[in-house]
């Protein structure tokens, strides 16, 4: 994640105080080799300097589990990691992260 933010400046997970508006959440998504894929939502939020608390709001398995628009998600691939972005009803790559060569 802190990859993603270095490199895309519009890409923010992390909350900072005052909690005004809704929490910032981001989905996390882990396919596994047989095609399951386990979806976490998760907030961060800043504590103090060098202090983060994580909390996971909900972790499920399944496979056409979409993001809300204006929400980001890290897809967690066999070869690579991606950035995607659901802005008007559309999922968007906006980067990604090779692992391993093909």
């Amino acid at each position: 994640m802190k990859y993603f933010n270095f490199k895309n400046g519009k890409f923010q997970f992390v909350n900072f105080p005052p909690k005004k508006i809704r929490p910032l959440r981001i989905v996390l998504k882990q396919i596994f080799e047989d095609n399951e894929t386990l979806n976490i939502i998760a907030e961060y939020n800043f504590i103090e300097l060098n202090l983060y608390e994580v909390t996971v709001i909900t972790a499920l398995r399944k496979e056409n589990f979409t993001l809300s628009d204006g929400q980001y998600g890290i897809i967690f691939d066999l070869d690579k990691i991606k950035l995607m972005f659901k802005a008007r009803g559309n999922e968007v790559e906006i980067d990604d992260y090779i692992l391993r060569e093909q």
